[in-house]
């Protein structure tokens, strides 16, 4: 039987350093033989364009065992959020969907894994106890 596909999104506000975590999650996760297919979220659509919704999108990926989101900040997928000091200051999403922040910066959130986003092997560990759940 195959098991459901294990979907979460790495959020956060623009050039908090989402693409570049994500590349990393993916890697690892590929290097402990997990398929994994990425959708990313574009809010730069011409007017009038047909939009796939994020459904749809889900729908074809094919032979995966996990997806992941880039953006959905406001979604309520399962998120880790990207918080670096440079570019924001404070957690923008719901804290029920958040899985972790990583941050180079000091953040506290009641209830919420804080994570350094350099810090590959802590971040790992909480993809890893999500997916295995």
């Amino acid at each position: 039987m195959k098991q459901k596909v294990k979907i979460f999104a790495v959020s956060g506000v623009k050039s908090a350093g989402k693409t570049t975590l994500i590349k990393k999650i993916v890697k690892t996760l590929n290097e402990l033989n997990y398929k994994v297919g990425v959708i990313k979220q574009d809010d730069d659509y011409e007017l009038g364009e047909e939009n796939p919704s994020i459904e749809e999108l889900i729908a074809l990926q094919q032979d995966v065992d996990i997806i992941i989101l880039e953006g959905m900040k406001y979604s309520s997928f399962p998120k880790i959020e990207v918080v670096r000091s440079q570019i924001s200051e404070e957690s923008i999403c719901n804290p029920e969907t958040l899985l972790a922040i990583a941050t180079d910066s000091k953040i506290e959130v009641e209830k919420i894994p804080v994570v350094n986003m350099g810090d590959l092997p802590s971040i790992m560990q909480i993809v890893k106890t999500y997916i295995e759940n």
